[in-house]
């Protein structure tokens, strides 16, 4: 009886386990494909001009679309292609030594996620959707060939992977050099910068990732980027309503990205200025 009940329990863990990975396969890269899209239009996503054949232009790309919480890659795969982000926005978190997650970017429209291809073939990281999304393939052997093909295409990737080399290098010296309620600011104005490029209000636009998440990347705790966001809003530098935010004083905010300055106090009334002292005393927590 008991050897049989031992063989049920083996057979049940061996049949969970492969629910368990069937799951995660169906789960990794895409929902469904998207229809196609022009070189040209990639090209416009990418902000990149093309100065050779025309003919180019015309090349169809496979697009497909990922639902919020979905995987596009994983560190385990073998990298055969890089994806062109159309709509939505993502989180690329990779694992440190002891196994914990770190999120190193947000990318978004305009962004390629899985540059780390042209290495030794494989992916360094995961990505996941944050909201529904659509991205565009682009496979390494259609890449190859289109490199053959056309000359210049070899030159755009050169420019791509200078260009997210410079937001990485930009990252680092940010978490090197940077207060907390500097990297705060300054995440939030590079968001905004980013949604205004792709014609989305600079201003309001709304976090799709949680507090924990923005604190991996920034390298900060939690609370300290809780207790950051609250003490901009007393200040009136934000206004926060859940992951909402509304950028009120840009000026401030930029004074705040510089490393060491602080949030002057304007003439106010004294009932204002009590309550911008509260902000700045939480402020001064998290500095």
């Amino acid at each position: 009886m008991h050897t049989s009940q031992h063989s049920t329990q083996a057979a049940n863990s061996i049949t969970n386990d492969i629910r368990a990975r069937t799951a995660q396969v169906s789960n990794l890269h895409l929902v469904s494909e998207g229809g196609e899209i022009t070189l040209s239009a990639v090209l416009a996503l990418l902000n990149l001009d093309w100065h050779g054949e025309p003919k180019c232009l015309q090349q169809n790309l496979p697009k497909k679309r990922v639902r919020a919480g979905q995987c596009l890659i994983t560190d385990t795969c073998t990298a055969d292609a890089l994806y062109v982000i159309r709509t939505g926005v993502f989180k690329v978190v990779a694992l440190d030594a002891e196994g914990m997650e770190q999120v190193i970017g947000f990318p978004m429209l305009g962004d390629i996620i899985g540059l780390e291809a042209f290495g030794d073939g494989h992916y360094r990281a995961s990505a996941y959707a944050l909201e529904d999304s659509e991205v565009v393939v682009l496979s390494l052997t259609r890449l190859a060939t289109l490199a053959k093909q056309y000359q210049g295409i070899e030159q755009l990737m050169y420019r791509c992977m200078a260009q997210a080399l410079v937001r990485e290098q930009d990252h680092l010296w940010a978490l090197g050099s940077q207060s907390a309620q500097a990297r705060v600011a300054q995440f939030l104005l590079n968001t905004a910068k980013r949604y205004g490029a792709a014609g989305y209000s600079s201003k309001t636009f709304v976090l799709r990732m949680t507090r924990q998440e923005l604190a991996s990347f920034l390298g900060l705790t939690i609370e300290t980027v809780s207790r950051t966001l609250s003490a901009m809003q007393k200040l009136t530098l934000i206004q926060v309503a859940g992951r909402q935010i509304e950028l009120c004083d840009i000026t401030q905010l930029r004074k705040l990205c510089r490393s060491g300055e602080r949030v002057p106090l304007r003439a106010m009334t004294q009932e204002s200025k009590a309550f911008a002292s509260a902000g700045t005393a939480a402020l001064s927590k998290v500095a």
